[in-house]
């Protein structure tokens, strides 16, 4: 995507895309090129409405708009700020924005184009998608927000506080307060209390920050964070030591991996054998960095009791109070009316935790941020953080099912004779899955699909198929001739 220069001019101009703006966007657009004919149709969805209203009881419906008119030749101009592909006496005329598409992220909309020839034959066109990913980049992404944008963050804060002040969702989020520990926040992240900036105060390596040791040997922790570590390693080495590596109880004890069991039993037997007051600093280190990865609410260990709640709050203030001016620019504090540029969107929104335990509290509040936002004209704001955020090599910070798509993506823009594809939708749900391959089928028609799939009855769309079975050809042929009694495709097929 790309950001053109006339969007600096236009910025004032992105409109909130609720339902009344898009319709009159969608139906500007169709004027715009020459249209003589808008049809509009609503559908509701084919499977189980009870699957599909996303907790907010009502059932979503799909809308389809689509007209005669000359459209947009180059696809790209979609996902470009403040450039679109109308020509220049309309851009003259009308002031043309540019910002159209992008202000319906996170609707699930797709926008094709088929041109005609001369003769009015329908030509191959194109199809862009874009759904939730963008936003969910964007709200996972910081900003720099100076004047207004950070005034209206502010106010996003202050929107959601009041909805989750709702008794029926007063629940879902435990706000930060200075004067309050948070049990569905590390013990790390109480004593900072703040978003660190950089490495300078990594969470995992608390314990070696000279500043933070600093601050728990004068209020006294240091003995009690000893023995609270000695707590946790063993209480790991009794719950886990017979559990076979990757075992699903890990996941809820996030900071203990299997390969770390050997090495904190030996810590353990040290302790035991020479106390731990005589234990190495490399010890002392690994048994202080267990409780600083507690979260209370999560991990109901008895360790965070109140006692340690209120010597822990006397650190914090200590540490905010004292901290040396070499250290002030590795941490951004929390102030309940300050935003918090290295905070992501979201997290300034919500300025607490996400309450553990409670029953799909992270959609929940997705949902309430989301809503917030529409309602206060930042998703535009939130869309541009999105196409701003750093990927990492390979795309390692997204998602398996956003390097999918992007995946997908790459390949067809080399425009193959033949696309080979192995699992390539195996992280998707059965409609995104039937969504990508139809718009696949078309775009690839004429042209050749070999694809490895990862369910035996997604090959009834396919011409022919091959079942291996140890690496050998089992059986190919039309889906209808395999799917027999006795045959390999049926028994992968009862197998699924």
């Amino acid at each position: 995507a790309r950001i053109h220069e006339t969007a600096v001019k236009r910025v004032t101009r992105i409109y909130a895309a609720t339902l009344a703006d898009i319709f009159a966007e969608t139906l500007q657009n169709s004027r715009r090129a020459d249209a003589a004919r808008v049809r509009i149709s609503v559908s509701a969805p084919t499977c189980d409405p009870a699957d599909n209203t996303q907790g907010t009881g009502e059932t979503p419906l799909t809308v389809t708009v689509s007209d005669d008119g000359a459209g947009i030749a180059d696809p790209a101009v979609l996902l470009s700020f403040g450039e679109n592909g109308w020509d220049d006496a309309l851009v003259r005329r009308e002031d043309a924005a540019g910002f159209g598409f992008a202000s319906l992220a996170r609707r699930n909309c797709t926008v094709s184009s088929r041109p005609r020839s001369p003769d009015g034959e329908l030509l191959p066109g194109w199809r862009v998608e874009l759904d939730g990913d963008v936003f969910e980049l964007g709200l996972r992404g910081t900003v720099d927000a100076e004047g207004d944008l950070r005034a209206r963050l502010l106010r996003a804060r202050w929107a959601f506080r009041d909805r989750v002040a709702d008794p029926s969702l007063s629940g879902l989020v435990e706000s930060f307060d200075a004067r309050s520990y948070n049990d569905n926040a590390t013990v790390g992240e109480n004593l900072l209390f703040g978003t660190p900036v950089g490495d300078g105060f990594d969470m995992e390596r608390l314990a070696e920050n000279p500043w933070v040791m600093e601050v728990l040997e004068a209020e006294g922790l240091v003995p009690r964070l000893l023995e609270a570590g000695r707590t946790v390693a063993a209480t790991m080495l009794e719950l886990f030591s017979d559990l076979p590596a990757g075992h699903s109880s890990f996941e809820r004890f996030s900071f203990i991996d299997a390969d770390d069991l050997p090495e904190l039993q030996a810590v353990l037997d040290r302790a035991a054998q020479d106390g731990v007051d005589r234990l190495g600093e490399e010890d002392r280190r690994r048994l202080l960095s267990l409780p600083f990865l507690l979260q209370p609410a999560r991990h109901r260990l008895g360790v965070v009791d109140p006692a340690l709640r209120t010597r822990l709050l006397a650190a914090r203030r200590r540490f905010a109070a004292s901290i040396p001016e070499a250290l002030r620019d590795r941490i951004q504090f929390f102030e309940a009316d300050g935003y918090n540029a290295a905070a992501s969107i979201q997290d300034n929104i919500l300025f607490g935790k996400v309450a553990y335990g409670q029953a799909r509290a992270a959609e929940r509040v997705k949902g309430l941020v989301t809503e917030v936002i529409d309602e206060l004209d930042l998703r535009s704001a939130v869309i541009e953080a999105g196409l701003a955020f750093q990927v990492g090599i390979g795309g390692a910070r997204l998602g398996a099912v956003p390097r999918q798509k992007v995946g997908l993506a790459r390949a067809l823009l080399k425009r193959p004779d033949v696309l080979v594809l192995c699992d390539a939708t195996a992280g998707l749900d059965g409609a995104a899955h039937t969504r990508i391959a139809d718009n696949l089928f078309g775009e690839l028609a004429g042209r050749g699909i070999v694809w490895s799939l990862h369910r035996a009855d997604l090959a009834r769309s396919f011409d022919r198929v091959v079942v291996m079975r140890s690496g050998q050809v089992a059986e190919s042929g039309a889906f209808e001739e395999l799917d027999r009694e006795g045959s390999a495709l049926r028994e992968l097929l009862g197998a699924g």
